[in-house]
């Protein structure tokens, strides 16, 4: 199975929500390259993700939470909420299991739904 394209790919600092500078720049972008022609009708997986610090349901808790926070700032940017499709997986998808307590697994990635 090949690996999944990522459209956008947001860290966050170990327990929060909060979009870093870098992180707003690069939604910015995102939100830019969906108003292209090519993209300007697809649809997008919001997807928040935590490492493996603390329990399962605090941490679903949390990626749901970073995943409305960059949908949230996708709006803002004047990307049409019916666009995105927002989910938490807590640390069900670790990008680094080898390391679950990682700082690479705390993110929001977004992935082409059509």
């Amino acid at each position: 199975v090949p690996p999944r394209k990522r459209y956008l790919l947001i860290t966050f600092a170990n327990a929060s929500t909060e979009l870093t500078p870098q992180a707003r720049a690069n939604a910015r972008v995102f939100a830019q390259a969906l108003a292209t022609p090519q993209l300007r009708n697809a649809r997008f997986a919001i997807d928040g993700h935590t490492n493996a610090i603390g329990g399962a349901e605090f941490n679903k808790r949390l990626s749901l939470a970073r995943a409305q926070a960059v949908a949230r700032f996708l709006t803002i940017q004047g990307v049409d909420a019916t666009r995105l499709e927002i989910n938490g997986f807590g640390f069900e998808q670790l990008s680094n299991p080898r390391d679950p307590r990682s700082a690479s697994n705390r993110r929001v990635e977004a992935r082409r739904l059509d």
